[in-house]
């Protein structure tokens, strides 16, 4: 999924399979999601981006941040951090 050139403020929430991801142009659903199998990438792309995981339960599914250098923040995730490429926390 990738972001907009303006901050974004994106957000991921889900247990047990459904997954939601907020904040962007598009809402997205991913139903049944398999923590141990599934994956999903964001990519805030320009703009100072939040990304905010914490409504998402531990082992729902597991996700990669996309960041810019020193522009994007984020929340800490329930169950342990996300794999950031780029940029810094």
């Amino acid at each position: 999924m990738k972001g907009t050139s303006d901050p974004d403020n994106i957000g991921l929430n889900g247990a047990n399979g459904p997954v939601n991801v907020t904040g962007l142009p598009t809402a997205i659903e991913i139903t049944q999601a398999e923590g141990g199998r599934d994956k999903l990438s964001v990519d805030g792309r320009g703009g100072a981006d939040t990304f905010d995981p914490t409504g998402l339960a531990p082992n729902t599914i597991g996700f990669t941040f996309v960041s810019q250098p020193g522009a994007d923040r984020r929340r800490p995730a329930r169950g342990g951090p996300p794999t950031l490429l780029g940029g810094e926390w």
